[in-house]
């Protein structure tokens, strides 16, 4: 489906291209048990169907800018 499971940090995200779901799930540290739980519970209500064709997108903005080291966060280029 295109959808990615993305930890940053604290932060465990699910990502449906090329936006992130809202609202992020964090935690000071993930196990592959702690990701398995919260794809399951939260996640799971999120997640489009298979063959998803139109979907009703509303923009937010998120709570901070998530900074990928080595990577300028304006330009999207390396630093």
């Amino acid at each position: 489906t295109g959808q990615i499971l993305r930890v940053h940090d604290r932060t465990l995200q699910l990502m449906g291209h090329p936006m992130v779901s809202a609202p992020e799930i964090e935690r000071e540290s993930w196990t592959a048990d702690d990701v398995a739980e919260v794809f399951h519970s939260d996640f799971a209500k999120r997640l489009p169907p298979l063959g998803l064709v139109g979907a009703k997108i509303e923009y937010v903005q998120l709570g901070r800018i998530n900074v990928v080291p080595g990577i300028d966060p304006l330009t999207g280029q390396p630093a």
